[in-house]
């Protein structure tokens, strides 16, 4: 339990959060065994959720992450000077000068513009770089957020063949509906992104990561699992709910546990009547008699 100390006294903190490195850590084999032999890569973005970005990384390490999918270049690089060893994908690419950065750091970025591809190559040409620096392509197959519209992977796919200080080690989007088993959307997302993939095999490129699963996806689409899936939200226990059309078989859920506990110290306890209002505006009214604390 967290302590402040004052002049005076300890006080303890009212209400806390804890997090379960040893439930993070089931929870990853869990999904490993799910998807084998599919690789994992371990989503810790944006602080790993909230739970902490440098001790998720660690424990997700130790029990055998070879992948963590980040934010940007900057969690990338705090997340490599905090001792983590393993692959770190940078999944929403990088900002115009962090491209030392990103090859200082050991960093795979996405890339899915020409300004990402050259300002990489002179970055590499100007660090005299001997080996070419892996990147990830990343594809709008539907989702319509960040990524080259699968139109236009052709002329890209063809300047990264001919690249002299890059190579195109894995290729990756993002389903909209991935929890709707029988969305239309999701099913031609999935056409789309096999179709992507024809096109670079015909520009003489076969990626050896190929990343279309969330972790909606990793539960109820395992067609979708390709070489490589990405939980981020199942990694600390939350799933959002499958769902479908009757006559479609929905799939157990991963047996993933919550990693996060809040917990509070209780001030008061009382006995409530039923049809008792309780809280600001009466948002809530007792149906029963009820045992209410406040913390």
């Amino acid at each position: 339990m967290a302590k402040v100390e004052s002049k005076d006294r300890i006080h303890l903190r009212t209400n806390w959060a804890e997090v379960s490195l040893s439930t993070l850590r089931n929870n990853f084999r869990t999904i490993v065994q799910r998807v084998a032999p599919a690789m994992v890569c371990a989503v810790i973005k944006c602080n790993a959720y909230g739970h902490g970005v440098v001790e998720c990384g660690r424990a997700l390490e130790a029990d055998g992450a070879k992948w963590f999918g980040v934010t940007d270049t900057k969690e990338g690089a705090s997340i490599r000077e905090a001792g983590i060893n393993g692959r770190i994908l940078l999944m929403t690419g990088f900002w115009r000068g962090e491209e030392e950065a990103v090859i200082s750091s050991s960093l795979t970025p996405a890339v899915w513009t020409l300004d990402h591809i050259e300002r990489l190559e002179r970055a590499l040409q100007a660090w005299r770089a001997t080996e070419k620096l892996p990147v990830h392509l990343k594809v709008d197959t539907g989702m319509g957020r960040v990524g080259v519209p699968a139109a236009d992977v052709e002329p890209l796919a063809r300047r990264i063949a001919g690249s002299e200080y890059l190579e195109l080690e894995g290729v990756f989007s993002h389903l909209a509906s991935s929890e709707v088993l029988d969305a239309d959307d999701a099913t031609a997302q999935i056409v789309c992104f096999n179709h992507v993939l024809a096109t670079l095999r015909a520009a003489g490129l076969e990626p050896p990561l190929r990343l279309l699963s969330n972790s909606a996806a990793i539960g109820g689409r395992p067609e979708t699992w390709n070489t490589m899936v990405r939980p981020g939200l199942a990694l600390y226990g939350y799933l959002p709910p499958l769902s479908a059309h009757a006559g479609i078989k929905i799939p157990a859920p991963l047996p993933v546990e919550p990693v996060l506990t809040w917990k509070a110290r209780i001030v008061s306890q009382r006995d409530m009547p039923a049809g008792q209002a309780i809280g600001y505006n009466a948002t809530y009214v007792t149906k029963a008699p009820s045992r209410i604390a406040a913390y």
